[in-house]
């Protein structure tokens, strides 16, 4: 009996550094979160998005005509996991997620970015399901002000890259536990050849 009891601490620990090692630093990936009947795993569509700030400038002319401003999202999964001792878990609702940004190059560390956040509806997760959520992280208005407030330049070679921090907050229906999840990826923000 002694033996199960320690395989079973063995095995708890095991557990909580699989789950803690999730969230590792700057580059990408992500956390899981913990709840009473389940535990969530997010994985991401992309670890690096190549966003081009401005779609369909003519560069033949100096200055350069801008095109448009488009926003790019990811796709971001949320998988619901049940516990080993839980045979029926609760439902997870989805209600926000916050977006940092951080310098990851030297014109990103130099033109820090505000943080964003997102309502989200309808975004409820079944014990042992996923709900996939798509998350604009380089929005046009971003984009206008990265090239008309911070300099990026259109026509040339000049990026800004950031590490982007995806948090959602996440509820448990029925314990009213809560939680966070994390994804991450970079994102590199240049006036890209069409």
């Amino acid at each position: 009996m002694r033996c199960f009891k320690s395989l079973f601490i063995l095995l708890a620990i095991a557990y909580s550094a699989l789950l803690t090692s999730c969230g590792g630093g700057g580059g990408a990936g992500g956390g899981a979160g913990e709840l009473k009947t389940v535990y969530l795993v997010p994985s991401i569509s992309i670890s690096r998005l190549e966003s081009d700030v401005n779609t369909g400038t003519d560069c033949s002319v100096s200055p350069p005509i801008p095109g448009t401003y488009a926003t790019d999202t990811v796709d971001v999964t949320i998988s619901s996991n049940l516990y080993p001792n839980i045979t029926s878990g609760k439902y997870v609702s989805v209600d926000s997620a916050t977006i940092t940004y951080t310098g990851a190059n030297a014109s990103g560390v130099a033109h820090p970015l505000p943080t964003d956040y997102l309502s989200i509806t309808g975004a409820t997760i079944a014990p042992g399901s996923n709900v996939s959520i798509s998350v604009p992280v380089a929005k046009d208005i971003l984009k206008y002000d990265l090239v008309n407030r911070y300099g990026l330049q259109l026509c040339s070679a000049q990026y800004y890259e950031y590490y982007v921090t995806i948090t959602f907050d996440c509820l448990e229906i029925g314990t009213d536990k809560r939680t966070t999840v994390t994804a991450r990826l970079n994102v590199a923000f240049a006036d890209r050849a069409s």
